[in-house]
């Protein structure tokens, strides 16, 4: 898990940067998620980063910390939806589909 001088530069420049999420480090860094992760969390441990927003995995949950560096206090983690919500969104989703398919007809298929 040793991280060399520039790639812990780069990290911490991310950081400074403000509202970034681990998964984007890594991504800019090459390093793996894993590292980033530990690096991170003993930053927070120590209060160098503070969590400054929550984004959204690919299933719509709040599970993506997004970090800044400085002294901040944690954002809360936002309340997950509840089943009226979800099924709202699920049924927006079907009405759209459907006037799609009315409106383009069979022009979508290729």
């Amino acid at each position: 898990m040793k991280v060399g001088a520039t790639l812990y530069a780069l990290m911490l420049r991310k950081l400074l940067d403000g509202d970034i999420s681990c998964q984007e480090i890594a991504r800019t860094t090459g390093l793996s998620i894993l590292t980033v992760r530990q690096y991170v969390a003993a930053l927070h441990k120590k209060k160098v980063v503070y969590i400054s927003g929550w984004g959204r995995d690919v299933y719509g949950r709040y599970t993506i910390r997004h970090y800044t560096l400085g002294e901040g206090r944690d954002e809360r983690k936002p309340n997950p939806q509840t089943r009226t919500e979800i099924v709202a969104r699920y049924r927006q989703r079907l009405v759209q589909r459907t006037l799609d398919k009315i409106s383009f007809g069979d022009s979508q298929r290729v």
